[in-house]
């Protein structure tokens, strides 16, 4: 597919119609992914490893699209994307990834997603993720750790409504 390199609007039309069912997709990904195609190659890729290292450039994504490609993944795929967009770029990941943590928080589990963003010593996004789910939470642990979370950002309003 030489049009990637040439004319990437081209592949991008192309790989938008979906007229092929039968090809080298980790080649086209590649491909995709060197024009500067990222959502086309995400959308090819397979494998973790280059799954992981086209889904860090989180900015280039429609949060929308971002957030509902998370549905194609594993739960482990899902937490090692989310882990590694935080490891490269947390400043610039982290709302995204509060909002897939918020969509998903069912399936991946809140003491996982929890464990992760104080792996990154981020209790701002920990305050963020659980405040969304916090109030349709009866887990008394997401309670104890928003209301850990929102002492440690300063949110003294925030403590003293959830108590």
């Amino acid at each position: 597919m030489p049009a990637a390199h040439n004319a990437p609007q081209v592949a991008d039309a192309i790989l938008g119609n979906e007229m092929f069912t039968h090809y080298d997709r980790p080649r086209i990904a590649n491909l995709c992914e060197k024009a500067g195609l990222m959502q086309r190659a995400l959308e090819q890729y397979e494998d973790l490893a280059d799954i992981k290292r086209v889904i860090v450039h989180a900015t280039t994504f429609p949060v929308e699209w971002l957030t509902n490609y998370f549905s194609c993944l594993t739960t482990e795929q899902s937490m090692a994307c989310l882990q590694e967009m935080l490891r490269v770029n947390i400043r610039q990941n982290l709302q995204v990834v509060i909002q897939i943590a918020t969509k998903y928080s069912d399936i991946l589990g809140p003491v996982k997603l929890i464990e992760m963003l104080e792996s990154y010593k981020t209790f701002e996004g920990v305050y963020y993720y659980l405040g969304s789910i916090a109030n349709l939470s009866t887990d008394p642990e997401v309670h104890f750790k928003y209301i850990q979370a929102a002492t440690r950002t300063g949110q003294i309003r925030e403590v003293e409504r959830i108590c």
